[in-house]
This record gives C-alpha cells, structure tokens and sequence, in this order.
C-alpha cells in the first residue's frame, strides 16, 4: 500500500476509531487516566501571560487611552514604533484601531475612540457635568441669541391699534478655552503592563482636570484664558447675602427659609425648573446634618430628606470641594448654588491632545524638578470647552453663607 493509499485510509477510519474509542471508555476513565496524563519527565509548561487588553476588559474605562499613551512613552525611550510596543505588551485593541489610522506615530492627536471615552469619565467626576449640564459640540467658538427680556401683550378695544412689543435680546458666546493637566509618572508605572498601573495613571490625570474643570464652571473669571463660571454668568439679583441672626450659627428654620427663598427666586423669574440642583461645599453638607432638630432631637427633617431619599427641599444636591470655604469675613464663609442645569451649556471640542515627556522637567511647589534624577514621565494633556447660561436668572447663588464656619 502506497503512503498515499495509507492517507486516504486514515481520512476515512479516523472518525470511525474515534467514536469506538469514546464509546468503550464510558465507565472506564481511571483506566485512560495513565494515558491523558502528562509524562513524568516532561518539563512543565510556562503559563502564558494573559492579553493585556480586550473591548470586554477596557471598553468605556478609559484604559486604552492610557495605554496608548505609556506605550509612545515606551516608544520614546527605546526607539521603537507604538504599534510593536502595544503587540508586545499582546494588546489587541489599541494596536489594531492605530494599525487602522493615522495615530502610530509619535504626534499627540488621541485616537477618538479612545478621547471619547475618558472625556465621558471626566463627565462622570466633574460635578458640573454629574450634576446635568447639558453638552454640545462647537468648532473653535458658536454665538447664539437668547431673550434677555419679554414682550408685553396688551388688552384694547375693537378698533384700537394694537401696540407693538419687542422681546430683548443679547446673544451667548462659546469659545475654546484650553484646558491643560500636567502629571509625572514613575518610569516604573509606564513600563509596567498592568491595568493596576493604567488605573492609576488614568485616575491621576482625570482627578487634577476634573477638579480645575469645576473651579471654573463655578467661579471662572471669564477672561480670555478661562471660561467665566455659573457664579460669574448670573443676573446681579440673584447673587444675594445669607440671611440669619448669627453668623455661623443657623438655626434650622434659618435654614428652610434660606433654601425655600432660593427655590422662589427661580420660579418668580420664570425659570423651567426642568433640572434644578443644590450645589454645595462640605462645610455647608455638614451644617444642615448636623443642625438641631427644633424640639433639641438629634436629628432633623433635612438630615433626615438628605441621607434617605438623596434630596434637599425634593431637588438633587452634589458637595464641591471648588466651592471655597475661605470667602468673606474671617476667611470661612462659602457659597450655596440653586442652578437649573437644563440652562447650562458646556460647548466641547472632543479632541483631546495627550504628549509624553520621558525624563522631562516639571514644576512642583515653585521647584524645577528633573525627571532624569526622579525616573518620571511628565504627561501634558489638553482639552478644550467653554461654559455658558441660557438665561441669566436660571441659578441663584447664596453668598456669604455662613453654614458651617463654625
């Protein structure tokens, strides 16, 4: 028989022998056992390391973006392309969707796959953007109108000539402001394939942009340089003083009264009311918790609203450490925000820039400091946006607020 022959034979009995083989070994498995197992001698397999990345281990977290960028910090150290460090690491996702595009080389566009998702989870750490601001694209800036005051109707007889009524206007301007971060990162995290690594990474850079992120969506001057904040864009009348007998120490009735005057402002200006929130700082949290209930108990109706039901006077709150606790007399009062976010826009440019310095210079405390004698990566990103209000009176901010400077 030719091996040719032999061949054919195999391909046609091959599936036949398997099923009789199967079939006989039902109820006799220990007796197989001497053969499925590994010889005595054989040397053990090396586990192999897991891919680093996968759409079901790193979609939507932000990762891949942070492993894109300590694979060109790689890249940057050791001369090699991104691409071949990303399929080193066995990263599949982040090198196939570079592969695809125009992002292998060593520029600081993002991928907008990858900018996407960490700029949804920048939304998810700024409390301006938790709290419901509302978000839309712009190119490098858009104006639009918007009614600073009302028309007037007017009652007349059969013939009489009807009086005309114009609406006030004025418009709103978006403009790209630039927003930057810069972080150092010990080499050693940057070469360390891990996602405990790109988590750390990840959060440090989201943490230092949400936090200068809010700072000016709440109090931001507006110049060229900043967006102007909430605080900043609302009509004069509705930045008012706290009212209360002692400073410092608010009765809960002082309270009720505060926040129920704030909720009357807007709807006597014909706020929508569609999205409303409280915005605070912790000390002012803390006072209303903590306040006396009015027969001496322990506790009180707010304290009580607020750690069950997750409400204030039946309107969502969030706690800002942007809101300063150092204003006013003494350097202890703060600020207490009344805010229709449906009024809000945040205009956004989706690109975001990330450029990588391996043992680059950076400024800590007034201090240069080398990254060649720390071992450090210094970060840059950038992104760009701008803050504005529909309406001037769609917010109310209590100044002053003496709520916990005690």
């Amino acid at each position: 028989m030719t091996p040719e022959e032999m061949k054919e034979m195999a391909k046609t009995l091959g599936p036949l022998v398997a099923s009789q083989l199967v079939e006989r070994s039902k109820g006799h498995r220990d007796g197989y056992a001497p053969l499925l197992a590994p010889k005595a001698d054989a040397a053990p397999e090396e586990p192999r390391r897991a891919p680093i990345t996968g759409k079901h281990m790193t979609e939507g977290t932000g990762l891949n973006l942070i492993r894109f960028v300590k694979a060109k910090a790689v890249a940057r150290m050791e001369g090699r392309n991104v691409v071949d460090v990303l399929k080193g690491w066995g990263d599949e996702v982040v090198s196939k969707a570079l592969s695809q595009g125009n992002y292998s080389g060593l520029g600081s566009l993002v991928h907008p796959q990858f900018a996407s998702e960490f700029i949804e989870l920048l939304r998810n750490k700024a409390v301006v953007r938790q709290a419901g601001a509302r978000v839309i694209p712009i190119g490098a800036s858009l104006t639009f109108d918007r009614q600073s005051s009302t028309g007037t109707a007017f009652y007349g007889g059969e013939t009489s000539a009807i009086q005309e009524s114009e609406p006030g206007t004025d418009s709103v301007s978006l403009s790209e402001k630039k927003l930057t971060a810069l972080t150092a990162v010990p080499n050693d995290l940057i070469r360390n394939a891990s996602i405990n690594a790109e988590e750390f990474i990840r959060n440090d850079l989201l943490n230092v942009m949400a936090l200068r992120e809010d700072a000016a969506f709440l109090r931001g001057s507006g110049t060229q340089l900043e967006p102007r904040g909430i605080r900043n864009q609302l009509d004069t009348a509705h930045v008012y003083a706290e009212t209360v007998a002692t400073a410092g120490s608010p009765t809960l009735l002082e309270m009720k009264k505060e926040l129920n005057k704030a909720k009357r402002k807007l709807k006597k200006a014909n706020v929508p009311m569609v999205q409303p929130v409280w915005l605070m700082a912790p000390g002012a949290e803390t006072a209303i918790l903590d306040a006396v209930g009015p027969g001496g108990e322990g506790y009180n109706a707010l304290e009580r609203e607020m750690v069950e039901r997750g409400t204030l006077r039946g309107l969502p709150f969030f706690i800002s450490n942007q809101i300063p606790e150092t204003l006013g007399a003494g350097n202890a009062r703060s600020e207490l925000y009344l805010v229709d976010m449906s009024e809000v826009l945040i205009g956004e440019s989706m690109a975001l820039e990330i450029e990588v310095f391996p043992n680059g210079a950076f400024t800590r405390g007034g201090q240069l400091v080398s990254g060649i004698s720390t071992d450090q990566t210094v970060l840059r990103a950038i992104t760009k946006h701008d803050l504005a209000m529909r309406h001037r009176q769609a917010g109310v901010v209590v100044k002053d607020l003496s709520w916990g400077s005690n």
